[in-house]
């Protein structure tokens, strides 16, 4: 199994890799700190269950259920899961991918966090493409990924960005 290079803070329950994207499913047991640390690659965070708290620049931001996180690459953050624990959808995005997607258009490129609406309903269509292992699955995980990296059209923000 191709694990995540940043999310390993967890148990993998399982992972897939696809060009220039890595995706796993990560369980966080209750109450678990994660230290202050950066990761090498861009990625969204989905939380299927139970939540999470990120602290980013000094700022707090709650995580519940059905809260979408971008992460910049080398944006340094830290997290205290909930005493339920979290599960969360990974996506790790590679520079070279990142540059396909923001020559197609606009790309976020701070922190956001997000609830609801058409993006939500997009971050949760692509865990069940996650969770299908065929060709068609390949091509709309890529889609869903390019969706949400748009959001600057589609999406609603929570409040300003960290």
């Amino acid at each position: 199994m191709q694990q995540p290079r940043d999310s390993t803070h967890g148990h993998i329950v399982c992972a897939r890799r696809l060009e220039g994207l890595t995706l796993a499913e990560v369980a966080y047991p209750p109450g678990q700190r994660t230290p202050p640390r950066s990761q090498a690659r861009a990625c969204f965070v989905l939380v299927l269950r139970g939540g999470f708290t990120d602290v980013v620049r000094g700022v707090t931001r709650v995580c519940p259920a059905s809260t979408l996180v971008f992460r910049p690459a080398g944006e340094l953050h830290a997290g205290h899961y909930s005493d339920r624990g979290a599960t969360c959808l990974v996506v790790e995005m590679d520079e070279a991918w990142l540059a396909r997607a923001r020559k197609e258009g606009g790309t976020l490129d701070r922190s956001a966090r997000f609830q609801g609406g058409l993006l939500l309903h997009l971050a949760h269509r692509l865990h069940g493409e996650f969770r299908m292992r065929d060709e068609v699955s390949r091509l709309l995980i890529a889609s869903l990924v390019m969706g949400l990296l748009g959001v600057k059209r589609v999406g609603r923000r929570l409040g300003p960005d960290y």
